[in-house]
Order: structure tokens, then sequence, then C-alpha cells
């Protein structure tokens, strides 16, 4: 059996709501396994850096700016 990865990014009001215990129940509840976590604060250069390959296909700065507004 392969096993296969993914990144989940958890969203600023999630974090204000803190709804992210519940988040990751219901991950868990649908079988998947969480292995590791990382809370950081995602500022403009962060973001541009992350998002960068995305950016750059999307050719428009629309992305960047959705992503910037999360915080």
């Amino acid at each position: 059996m392969t096993i296969q990865r993914t990144l989940s990014i958890i969203k600023p009001d999630a974090t204000s709501k803190n709804i992210i215990g519940k988040i990751i129940d219901r991950f868990e509840e649908n079988g998947l396994k969480v292995v590791a976590g990382k809370l950081i604060h995602m500022d403009e250069s962060k973001a541009a850096g992350f998002y960068e390959l995305r950016v750059r296909q999307e050719k428009s700065p629309i992305f960047l700016t959705k992503v910037k507004s999360f915080n």
C-alpha cells in the first residue's frame, strides 16, 4: 500500500474561533493521520515564497493577494 501525504493549511479565522481541534478531529474521523503540525504567521514575504510556483502559474497577483488576506 502506497502512503500518500498532503499539506493542510488552516486559515487564521479558524484559529480565532478556536476550532483547530475540531478540524483535526474531522481529519482523524475520516481516516487521516496527522503526523506533524506547525503554527506560523505567514506574512507577505513567506506567502510569496511558499506560493511562488502557484503565483507564477496563475500569471496574476490575485492569488497572492488572496493569501495575504488570510492574515
